[in-house]
C-alpha cells in the first residue's frame, strides 16, 4: 500500500467560472507496484515518459499522468468539483489507465505472458486506489478531506491516494551451482481475473491462452545469482502440477508446490532457488510488498536429486562371470553360492547388524560409469521390492498383482522396517516408505511412495514375458496420506500419464530390468530351474554363519508378485550389485 501525497499548495488555482480543478499528487512516492528495481525496471517512474492513470470522480473517467515521484499530477481535461462548491465527490483511482476505469460491471484484466521486458512486467500491475483515510499524515500536515461517507469534500488542496495492489507478487532468486540459467518460468499460471472497479474486488482467476508466465528468457544465460518477479492473478495452486520451470544449458527442472497454496493479492512470494547439475532446490517465505520480513513461511523445501531415487542404486545388469565383471544384457548373469557371492562382493569381517553391513568400493568391469558397487543388505532390497515382513514364511513376505485393489491408489501398503538405499546422510537413518498402490492391469502395478518426504516418487511395475521392469521417477512432495495419494493419481490421469518413466536422469527417472533366469542346480555355470519363471538374487545376512539364513528377492511371473526367501546357502543364484554413494 502506497500512499500518493501533495507536494503543491497552490491554493488560486480556480476557474473563471467559479469551478475548482481536482488535484492529485504523487509525493511521498515509493513503490506503487511491485518494482524493488528488478527486471532492469530501475523504480516505477523513469523521470521522463509519463504514466497514466485513470481516476474516475463519481463514475465519469478521466485520465492524469506523471513522470516522477514527487510530482504533481497533470491533466489535459482535468476532472472539478460541482459548481456550487460544497458537494462532495466519490473518488477511485486505477492503474493502468489503458485497461482499466470505472464502469458499471466487471472487466477483465490478463497478466502479459512474457514479463521479461519492464514495459509487459508494468502492464501486468493492476492497482486500486481511493482517497487516503482522514488523520493520515500527508507531508506535514494531516488529511481529514473526507466526508462521512468517504467522499472527498471540494479543496484546493491535491487529493493523496491510496493505491492497493490486486495482483500477486511472485520473487523468484535463482543461484546457479555449477550450471547455466537460461529461463525461469512460471507454469499452469489462470492469466485473467475478473475486477469490479466499482469496489475494486476480484472475481475467480480463469486461463486464457498459454498459461506460462515467462521471467527470464536469455540464450546465452547466467551463472551468476539472478533475481526476477512476475505478476500473476490470485488463485490456488495444486501439489499436481508444474509451478517453476527452471531451464539450464543441460536440464529442464520442474518444481511443484509441496503444498497446496493460495496465493493472496498483495501479498509477495519469495521462491529461493539452487540449481546444481542434477538437482534444484526450492525454499518459500512469504511477505507485503516492499517488506521482506512479514509473516514468513514455513521455509518449505523441496529437493531433486537423482541420487534420492531408491532405483537409482541398483546395477542395470547382473554380474555376468565368476569375477568382477558386469553384464552388458537382461539375459546375462551367473550363479553363486551364497559363500562364494560374500567372498567376491562383500566383506564377512564387517559388521553383522543388518542395516549397517558396509561392505562397498568394488570396481566393476563393463559397468560403464564410474561408481563403485557392493553387495546389497536386504534393506536395500525391500527400498525396490518393499515386502510386508521377513519371516522365514515366504508368504508373510509377499505381495502380487491380484492382491490389489484397481482403479483408485488408497491400497496401502504396511511395512514391518524402514527401507535403506544409498549409503548417505540422508538415508544413513532409513526413510519410512509411506505409499499407496492400485493394480492397474493384470500385469502392471503402480505407486507414490516415499510420501510426505524428499524421496517421493511415482512407481510402475510391470511384467513383460518373462522380465519384470520397474520404474521411478522423483515427484515433488505429495503428503502420506490416502487422499492426497488419490488426489494426485486420479489428476494424473488414473495412470500417471503425465510422469516421465523411462532412463533419463535429467528427469529424475530410472528404468531397471529384471529377467527371470531362475537358479542353478548344484553348481555355478549351468541355466537350471524356473528359468523365465523367477529371478532370484542374493543379499547379504543378518548372521553369515547360519547354514539357512540369506533373505533374497524372488520374482514370480506365474502369480506376479514378489516375496522374500531364506534359502540355503549353497544354492546358486544371480547376483545383482548396488552402487555405493
Amino acid at each position: 500500500m502506497t500512499l500518493l501525497t501533495s507536494c503543491n499548495d497552490d491554493n488560486s488555482l480556480r476557474e473563471d467560472s467559479g469551478r475548482m480543478p481536482i488535484q492529485f499528487s504523487t509525493c511521498d512516492l515509493t513503490l506503487t507496484r511491485a518494482d524493488d528495481g528488478l527486471n532492469n525496471n530501475g523504480t516505477f517512474f523513469d523521470g521522463s515518459t509519463s504514466i497514466d492513470f485513470k481516476i474516475a470522480v463519481d463514475g465519469r473517467n478521466y485520465t492524469y499522468s506523471t513522470a516522477a515521484a514527487n510530482t504533481a499530477m497533470t491533466s489535459t481535461s482535468p476532472a472539478y468539483f460541482p459548481i456550487d462548491g460544497t458537494t462532495s465527490v466519490k473518488v477511485q483511482a486505477y492503474y493502468p489507465a489503458d485497461k482499466m476505469q470505472y464502469a458499471t460491471s466487471a472487466q477483465t484484466f490478463t497478466v502479459a505472458a512474457d514479463q521479461t521486458t519492464a514495459a509487459y512486467y508494468k502492464a501486468s500491475d493492476l492497482m486500486y486506489g481511493v482517497p487516503a483515510a482522514n488523520g493520515t499524515t500527508v507531508g506535514s500536515g494531516t488529511w481529514n478531506g473526507l466526508d462521512a461517507d468517504g467522499k472527498v469534500i471540494p479543496t484546493t488542496n491535491p487529493v493523496p491516494l491510496v493505491f492497493t495492489h490486486k495482483m500477486v507478487k511472485i520473487k523468484v532468486v535463482v543461484t546457479p551451482s555449477g550450471s547455466t540459467v537460461n529461463k525461469v518460468e512460471l507454469k499452469n499460471i489462470n492469466r485473467a481475473i475478473p475486477f469490479d472497479p466499482r469496489d475494486g474486488s476480484l472475481g475467480t482467476a480463469t486461463a486464457v491462452t498459454g498459461t506460462d508466465v515467462t521471467m527470464y528468457n536469455n540464450t546465452t544465460g547466467t551463472t551468476s545469482t539472478l533475481t526476477t518477479t512476475a505478476l500473476i492473478p490470485k488463485q490456488t495452486i495444486a501439489t499436481t502440477v508444474d509451478f517453476l520451470t527452471i531451464t539450464t544449458s543441460d536440464h529442464t527442472l520442474n518444481y511443484r508446490l509441496p503444498a497446496e497454496v493460495t496465493f493472496d493479492a498483495g501479498k509477495q512470494y519469495i521462491y529461493n532457488v539452487t540449481v546444481n547439475t542434477d538437482q534444484i532446490t526450492v525454499t518459500s517465505n512469504i511477505t507485503d510488498w516492499g517488506a521482506e520480513t512479514y509473516t514468513p513461511g514455513d521455509g518449505l523445501a523441496m529437493t531433486k536429486n537423482i541420487k534420492m531415487n531408491p532405483l537409482w542404486y541398483v546395477a542395470k545388469y547382473n554380474i555376468s562371470a565368476n569375477s568382477l565383471t558386469m553384464g552388458t544384457s537382461n539375459t546375462d548373469g551367473y550363479y553363486f553360492t551364497w559363500p562364494r557371492a560374500m567372498e567376491l562382493f562383500s566383506d564377512t569381517k564387517t559388521s553383522t547388524a543388518y542395516y549397517n553391513y558396509r561392505p562397498g568400493g568394488l570396481v566393476i568391469a563393463n559397468s560403464n560409469d564410474n561408481y563403485t558397487y557392493h553387495m546389497p543388505v536386504a534393506g536395500e532390497w525391500l527400498s525396490i521390492f518393499p515386502a510386508s515382513g521377513k519371516s522365514a514364511n515366504p508368504r508373510d513376505n509377499i505381495w502380487d498383482f491380484s492382491g490389489f485393489k484397481s482403479n483408485n491408489l488408497t491400497e496401502k501398503f504396511n511395512y514391518e522396517d524402514k527401507e535403506l538405499f544409498g549409503y548417505n546422510e540422508a538415508t544413513k537413518d532409513h526413510i519410512d516408505d509411506a505409499s499407496y498402490w492400485v493394480k492397474e492391469s493384470s500385469t502392471e502395478m503402480h505407486a507414490l511412495r516415499f510420501l510426505g518426504s524428499n524421496f517421493c516418487s511415482a512407481w510402475k511395475y510391470v511384467w513383460t514375458g518373462n522380465t519384470m521392469v520397474v520404474y521411478a521417477t522423483l515427484i515433488d512432495c505429495v503428503p502420506a496420506s490416502a487422499s492426497a495419494a488419490s488426489d494426485y493419481y486420479t489428476n494424473e490421469s488414473n495412470s500417471f500419464a503425465n510422469i516421465y518413466f523411462g532412463e533419463d536422469e535429467s528427469k529424475f527417472a530410472v528404468r531397471r530390468d529384471f529377467y527371470a533366469k531362475g537358479y542353478g542346480l548344484g553348481n555355478t555355470t549351468a541355466n537350471s530351474a524356473q528359468l523365465n519363471q523367477i529371478f532370484h538374487a542374493w543379499s547379504a545376512s543378518l548372521d553369515p554363519s547360519a547354514s539357512d539364513c540369506s533373505w533374497r528377492p524372488c520374482l514370480v511371473s506365474t502369480f506376479m508378485g514378489v516375496y522374500g526367501y531364506q534359502h540355503n546357502i549353497n544354492t546358486s543364484f544371480s547376483v545383482r550389485l548396488f552402487r555405493d554413494n
